[in-house]
Parts: C-alpha cells; sequence; structure tokens
C-alpha cells in the first residue's frame, strides 16, 4: 500500500513540475515577444533623460504595462518629427519581413510630446501594453 502511495506522489509531482515548467517557459516566450514588439515600438529618443518608468510585469517592454516619461532639451517638434520618422521606418521595416501583423496585432504602443513642465525643451510619454487583458 505504501509504495503505491509513493508511486502516485512521485506521478503527481512530475505532473506539477511539468506544468510549472511548461508554465514558466510559456511565460517568457511572451514575454521576449512582447520585449521584441514595444522595444521596436517604442524607441528611447536618443539623448533623452529618463524621469519616470513603470512597468507591471518582469521588465521594460515585457508582458503587461510599460510608461516612461522622458525630457529632452530639443524643441517637441523635433522630437516628434523623430518620433513620426522612427515609426514609419519600423512600419514599412515590418511590413517588409512579414511581422507587420505580429508586431502591431499583440502589443499597442502610443508616443506622445509636449512642451516640458518648465517651459524648455520636451517632455515624452512613452506607454505600451502586451499580452494583458
Amino acid at each position: 500500500m505504501r509504495k503505491r502511495f509513493l508511486y502516485y506522489l512521485k506521478a503527481f509531482l512530475l505532473i506539477v513540475g511539468v506544468l510549472a515548467a511548461c508554465s514558466i517557459m510559456t511565460t517568457l516566450a511572451i514575454d521576449a515577444m512582447c520585449y521584441n514588439a514595444l522595444s521596436q515600438r517604442l524607441p528611447i529618443y536618443p539623448g533623452a533623460r529618463m524621469t519616470f518608468e513603470q512597468y507591471s510585469f518582469l521588465r521594460r517592454y515585457g508582458m503587461g504595462g510599460t510608461l516612461m516619461i522622458l525630457d529632452s532639451d530639443d524643441s517637441p517638434d523635433t522630437v516628434q518629427e523623430w518620433y513620426g520618422r522612427i515609426s514609419g521606418q519600423l512600419a514599412r521595416e515590418a511590413r517588409d519581413n512579414g511581422t507587420l501583423r505580429a508586431m502591431y496585432g499583440f502589443a499597442r504602443a502610443d508616443w506622445s510630446v509636449a512642451t516640458a513642465e518648465d517651459g524648455t525643451g520636451s517632455q515624452i510619454i512613452l506607454s505600451g501594453v502586451c499580452a494583458a487583458a
């Protein structure tokens, strides 16, 4: 009787271990896909300073939500033009290499540029959500 109990216990623990390993591997794979999509769609403006960063899961650009606020000495028009140009370039590259649907369907990303609170330079807000309800 005891041998049978130990056999079932080992089988149960093996199944739980396999399920845990599969869950961890799936989570890490989805997180990597999110990172690839959001890091391309929300690049950090050259020379910008990070003033705020928040993410809801493992890392910036990973699963869940990411919010970053950056400051730049450049004018809002210059920064906005850069983001527009880079966003268009990345969308064309994604379309050409066949990842457009995956990149844009899997993750939502948004950026906005405004005059900095002190009236000089720009404030950049980058936000993204991936694999989250």
